[in-house]
């Protein structure tokens, strides 16, 4: 038995596998600090915090409950987010939709009479992120029954 371990990649050169890892760890470097930056940048968005403060004034005149400022900016950004991608589209209103049900997943799962405050509150939410959405979304509305469910 051989006192030296053996080389696993005997055709590779030393200094070409060094600079393969080198490489790979500064590329995972640099993506790691383009992350920190990005979400960082929405964190800091003037735009971003104002939308925030405006909806946190309109679910307060509501009589809603309101979130932090953080958690608004955080879940919806400058532009809304999901709620302001095609939110007339299928997939969109499925989604919706799905959130108006039970809660159970699979074979539990039934619709519901949801709260009129739930659709209130998005009705706020794309009235101020994608105003240009809101007719289609009111027309959406209209097709669904709501109750005063929660307490």
């Amino acid at each position: 038995m051989s006192e030296h371990a053996q080389d696993p990649h005997p055709g590779a050169p030393l200094f070409l596998r060094r600079a393969i890892y080198i490489g790979s760890a500064l590329i995972l470097v640099l993506i790691a600090l383009w992350a920190i930056f990005a979400f960082t940048a929405t964190a800091d968005n003037e735009r971003a915090l104002r939308k925030a403060g405006q909806l946190s004034a309109q679910l307060k005149a509501a009589g809603l409950p309101v979130p932090s400022t953080d958690a608004i900016v955080d879940t919806f950004g400058d532009d809304g987010g999901m709620v302001c991608a095609e939110p007339d589209a299928a997939l969109s209103q499925a989604r919706y939709n799905m959130g108006l049900s039970n809660g159970a997943a699979h074979v539990g799962s039934r619709p519901v009479l949801a709260d009129k405050d739930v659709a209130q509150a998005e009705t706020l939410v794309i009235a101020t992120y994608c105003p240009s959405e809101l007719a289609e979304f009111t027309g959406h509305l209209k097709q669904l029954k709501f109750e005063d469910t929660a307490k």
